[in-house]
C-alpha cells in the first residue's frame, strides 16, 4: 500500500491504467495518450480534484464510486455518465455537468455532498435515483429543457431544494421523484 500527497501528473505515453491501491490526496491529471482506465478508482481512497481524461466519452459504471474526490472537472466530450459512477463520492460544491452530456445513469451522482447542479441543454435522459440523497443540494433546481421525463427517486431526499423550475419539455414526473424534498416552496412550470 502506498501513500501520496500532492499533485500527480501521469506521464504521456501511458495508454491503459488500472485503479491503484493505497491512499492519494491531491490533484490527479491523466495523460492525453490515455485510451482506457479500468477498475474502481473510488476504492483507492483518492482525495482532491479529479480531471476526467479526454479518452473518456463515457464515465463507466462504478468507476469512481465512493471516491474521496471533492471536485470533478469534465471535458466537453463526455456524453454519458453511467450508473453509480460517482455514487457516494465526497464531491462538494457546484457540479457542472459537461456541455455535451446526453445521458446520466441510475444513481450516478447519488449520495454526494454537492450543493448545486448546473445542467446543460443537451441532457436528454436521467436514470432513476440519479441524484438521490444529495442532502447538501440547496436553492432552486432548474431542470434541463430536453429531459422529457424525471424518473422515480431522481431527487429523493434532496432536503435543501427550495424551488423547482420545470421547463415545457418535461411531460412526465414519476412518483417519488422529489420524495423527501420538504423544503420546496416554489414551483415554476413553463
Amino acid at each position: 500500500s502506498t501513500k501520496f500527497t500532492g499533485e500527480l501528473l501521469l506521464p504521456d505515453g501511458i495508454e491503459v491504467i488500472e485503479a491503484p491501491s493505497g491512499n492519494f490526496s491531491g490533484s490527479l491529471y491523466f495523460p492525453e495518450s490515455l485510451k482506457e482506465i479500468t477498475g474502481n478508482w473510488g476504492y483507492s481512497n483518492m482525495m482532491g480534484t479529479l480531471t476526467i481524461p479526454r479518452c473518456m466519452t463515457t464515465v463507466p459504471n462504478f468507476c469512481f464510486q465512493r471516491g474521496g474526490f471533492n471536485h470533478v472537472e469534465f471535458h466537453d466530450g463526455v456524453t454519458e455518465i453511467e450508473g453509480q459512477a460517482f455514487q457516494y463520492c465526497k464531491l462538494q460544491g457546484e457540479l457542472v455537468l459537461p456541455t455535451n452530456l446526453k445521458k446520466i445513469g441510475a444513481m450516478a451522482v447519488a449520495g454526494t455532498q454537492i450543493s448545486r447542479i448546473i445542467f446543460n441543454d443537451e441532457l436528454q435522459l436521467m436514470g432513476g435515483s440519479a441524484f438521490e440523497g444529495n442532502s447538501y443540494l440547496t436553492g432552486t433546481l432548474t431542470l434541463p429543457k430536453n429531459v422529457a421525463r424525471i424518473p422515480g427517486r431522481c431527487f429523493r431526499d434532496c432536503y435543501g431544494i427550495t424551488g423547482l423550475v420545470i421547463p415545457e419539455g418535461v411531460d412526465m414526473i414519476d412518483g417519488n421523484a422529489f420524495w423527501g424534498c420538504n423544503s420546496i416552496n416554489s414551483i415554476v412550470c413553463y
